[in-house]
């Protein structure tokens, strides 16, 4: 078999959304022809090709995409130049599309141009959701338009949890069975307890004898980092060897540093920047609780986190947000603790209870 996958992640994947398709097809890329395509971003400065293991790499850089204010619709301008670079490898046997955006329409042109079964993958809700403003409402009245062409022409789609499996055949109108839930997983060979101590990073930062809270992730407004540093801060106060390491960069990085000196916890908080997702194993094994936590809207609370799946594999005491998606997988004080969204105290009290109960700390580890 012979397939392209198409997605607007960067490459290589820093974030755990970005390693879902390459995680998906990783088992059989040593056996058929994995290209994946690389589209729709400011990164892409050139055409690319390479070879990255088992699967072989194109980046596509779109016409105008640079280009203030006309950047945003070169995906109109760019099918036929899109089609094109599809084809410089000749003849696909089917069309994988990683990512529910504006960028979706390329994937189904290639598809009817070139009469490629298209098969859609729908791992979180369309970005315009979490967003406002006059640029934002004509984006998701394109996005919207472009997702119901793209989803009733796909073969099948493959939603993330039970909630955007709902999404399809309620608000897009596609029949059941054309849908398969795909959930988030892990490669638990590279996320394993048993080969990595966290140790390593605990003496890079210093931190070998401190309890560490830690947190990994995209950096951005729908990650509520405030909520945690002041959270941080009030258990700070009753526990002096407590640590937060923060794991990941984004558009809030800044805002974020600046709030952890305004609070007064700047010398307890690290912030560690953008680092190799082949690192994110070991830094997870340095923590002694991990905390995903975002802000609370239909955007977020449809998203199944893969760090959530990642801290649970790697045997960690978990705290996280009560949502739809984390549901799914956590239950209260048995794999984990959830905290109400967006609420200082609940998580205050959350981190306090698996501080304060050693047995329940061992007790989410195990499960």
């Amino acid at each position: 078999m012979k397939l392209a996958i198409i997605t607007c992640s960067r490459y290589p994947p820093t974030l755990g959304s970005g390693a879902r398709p390459i995680r998906l097809f990783e088992a059989i890329s040593k056996k058929h022809e994995i290209h994946i395509f690389y589209v729709g971003q400011s990164w892409i400065t050139t055409n690319r090709n390479f070879r990255d293991g088992t699967f072989l790499i194109h980046t596509v850089k779109l016409p105008l995409i640079n280009i203030p204010k006309i950047g945003f619709f070169s995906y109109k301008l760019s099918g036929d130049y899109f089609v094109r670079r599809i084809k410089e490898f000749d003849d696909f046997n089917a069309i994988y599309l990683d990512s529910p955006t504006i960028w979706a329409s390329l994937a189904l042109k290639a598809s009817k141009k070139l009469s490629i079964p298209l098969f859609t993958d729908y791992p979180d809700l369309e970005v315009y959701e979490h967003d406002s403003g006059i640029a934002h409402k004509i984006y998701k009245i394109i996005t919207v338009n472009t997702m119901k062409d793209v989803f009733s022409n796909s073969k099948h789609i493959f939603p993330m949890c039970h909630l955007l499996r709902n999404r399809l055949i309620d608000f897009y109108k596609v029949p059941a069975d054309k849908i398969t839930i795909i959930p988030n997983g892990v490669d638990t060979g590279m996320f394993d307890p048993a080969t990595k101590s966290g140790l390593k990073m605990r003496e890079r930062f210093g931190l070998s004898n401190s309890i560490i809270i830690g947190f990994s992730g995209a950096l951005e407004r729908w990650v509520k980092i405030d909520v945690l540093l002041k959270a941080f801060k009030k258990v700070g106060e009753d526990y002096k060897d407590v640590k937060l390491l923060i794991v990941g960069k984004g558009s809030e990085l800044t805002r974020w540093k600046q709030l952890s000196k305004d609070l007064g916890i700047e010398n307890d908080v690290i912030f560690t920047g953008l680092v190799p997702y082949k690192e994110i194993p070991e830094y997870i094994a340095s923590f002694d609780i991990a905390v995903s936590i975002f802000s609370k809207s239909l955007f977020t609370d449809v998203v199944s986190p893969l760090k959530v799946i990642e801290y649970m594999s790697m045997g960690k005491a978990v705290v996280a947000d009560n949502l739809s998606g984390t549901r799914e997988f956590i239950k209260n004080e048995e794999n984990g603790i959830l905290f109400e969204s967006e609420d200082t105290k609940s998580l205050e009290n959350a981190i306090r209870m698996i501080l304060d109960d050693e047995k329940l700390k061992r007790k989410i580890e195990r499960n």
